[in-house]
């Protein structure tokens, strides 16, 4: 059988309101041979029946749907232990693909026989606002340029708007954990960069639309469950990568004191994250803060951890300022 150019993975958890969009957008695209893989995360309103409905009109499209509600990570693992194209690419059900954003990735990678082909994204708000983040010609070809990129926080971990040559998931395995809500594909990304070493290419292209819906945004609101969920998710990201490799421990040290010092900032307790073990209690003393964040910063989350109010006037003029750039 000859295998699809390309696959595209779509992890499907109650998106029926948006399901039929996105795969209209990935068929419409000029590439001979495609295949959609969309893997139903167990549920709970018409997706399942939106896919059947879809698959059974279009043979490209092949559906799995799972007994059990796993997660996205888990639902994209299954998606491309299955896929049989060359290439694969990851899109989220809620979210769309530009016209011709998949031939253009496609042809970037034939042209520099690269691994990973990165383009640009556009943010999407429901309320009529775009804003384009930039990847292309923020790193070089290499694997430890992208992974530098990342954490130097101008980086964006995100595996959509971007192709991946098979070969990076049927040589090496990557973690697939239950219900992880942040830093997935961190996780997966950073595993990538340092054990499969890829091929990076980027076009000055937009090859993805994020949707965001700011009506059910709460971006001001502390939410500790989920803030301690981010957290952990990072810090899963930070010792992953300091037990494959020490290239990149200045970076990764800065990386999390920088998420750290935002977390304070917001409200969190600071007696809790000091808990939370002895890597992140090391980071929060003035000292560390200073050698990975410098002066300013380290000043700043200090006064954040002893004058509450001086960090919620702090987090709420960046949270004006975010929504006002339409982020």
């Amino acid at each position: 059988m000859t295998r699809p150019d390309i696959s595209v993975i779509i992890p499907v958890y109650n998106a029926g309101k948006y399901i039929e969009r996105c795969i209209d957008s990935i068929l419409s695209q000029p590439v001979e041979n495609i295949e959609v893989v969309a893997v139903n995360d167990a549920s709970s309103d018409d997706s399942a029946e939106v896919l059947a409905r879809l698959s059974a009109a279009d043979s490209r499209i092949k559906v799995i749907n799972k007994p059990q509600n796993e997660g996205s990570m888990m639902a994209r693992h299954t998606g491309y232990n299955i896929a049989q194209g060359r290439y694969f690419a990851f899109v989220d059900a809620d979210d769309y693909l530009p016209e011709n954003s998949l031939r253009r990735l496609l042809d970037k990678a034939e042209e520099d026989r690269a691994d990973i082909v990165i383009g640009d994204f556009i943010l999407e708000g429901s309320d009529g606002r775009k804003q384009r983040l930039h990847r292309h010609g923020k790193f070089d070809s290499t694997a430890d340029s992208y992974m530098r990129y990342i954490l130097n926080g101008g980086g964006n971990s995100s595996m959509c708007g971007a192709v991946f040559d098979r070969r990076l998931f049927d040589d090496y395995e990557y973690p697939a954990i239950k219900h992880l809500c942040f830093s997935d594909d961190r996780v997966v990304m950073t595993t990538m960069m340092v054990k499969a070493q890829p091929k990076m290419a980027s076009i000055d292209e937009i090859t993805y639309s994020y949707f965001v819906n700011y009506e059910s945004m709460t971006r001001s609101r502390l939410d500790k469950q989920k803030d301690r969920e981010a957290l952990e998710s990072l810090y899963l990201c930070y010792n992953l990568l300091n037990g494959m490799t020490d290239r990149f421990r200045k970076e990764n040290d800065a990386f999390l004191s920088k998420y750290i010092s935002l977390h304070i900032e917001k409200g969190n307790q600071v007696k809790d994250i000091e808990g939370f073990n002895d890597d992140i209690s090391d980071l929060m003393n003035f000292g560390s803060l200073r050698k990975n964040l410098g002066i300013r910063l380290a000043i700043h989350t200090q006064l954040c951890k002893i004058v509450p109010f001086y960090g919620k006037l702090c987090s709420g003029a960046r949270v004006k300022i975010r929504h006002l750039l339409g982020r």
